[in-house]
């Protein structure tokens, strides 16, 4: 169950990497009052958390205003990376 989890949030993420606010799903993007984050857990428990209830991960509203988060391209650590990388680890940790 939680290896279909986290592969449902990797596919959303690399679906939404290249999303516009044009095209993106605005039903799906939550206010981020809305977030719950215990930061007490781990890190890669937050960021997995986060992306459970972001279902669109690059994008957030703040009021009535939508924020889409980017990353850069040439930064030695990429946050995509990361994030992939938690993922993938937690996935082989169940499997």
């Amino acid at each position: 169950m939680e290896d279909v989890l986290l592969k449902n949030i990797y596919d959303n993420l690399l679906k939404n990497k290249n999303s516009t606010f044009d095209n993106v799903d605005k039903e799906k993007i939550i206010d981020y009052k809305d977030l719950v984050i215990d930061t007490d857990k781990p890190v890669l428990e937050r960021i997995k958390d986060y992306l459970i209830q972001n279902e669109t991960g690059y994008f957030i509203k703040v009021g009535s205003t939508i924020v889409k988060f980017e990353f850069s391209d040439n930064s030695r650590l990429l946050a995509e990376n990361c994030i992939a990388s938690a993922l993938t680890s937690e996935i082989t940790k169940i499997s």
